[in-house]
């Protein structure tokens, strides 16, 4: 994956934030709702979430990288 390449090898950030954006458009690109169906919580929005985290917590600890910022901070991804 292109999280984990980075996070161990070193290389791949322009890939993993590809693959963020791709995230953002689908999540922005869902009807009535902030889950990847719509409205309600899917089985892609579980699958996803545990991911997502650990994706959230190792970037920021190992590469000094936030994606998640608190409500209302600026991000370039706020649909995640």
């Amino acid at each position: 994956s292109a999280w984990m390449s980075w996070l161990t090898a070193g290389y791949g950030r322009d890939g993993f934030i590809q693959v963020l954006n791709e995230v953002e458009s689908e999540l922005k690109s869902s009807k009535g709702g902030d889950f990847f169906m719509g409205k309600d919580v899917s089985l892609v929005d579980f699958m996803f979430a545990p991911f997502l985290e650990r994706m959230a917590a190792s970037l920021i600890y190992f590469k000094g990288y936030q994606f998640r910022v608190a409500d209302g901070a600026s991000t370039d991804f706020p649909a995640i």
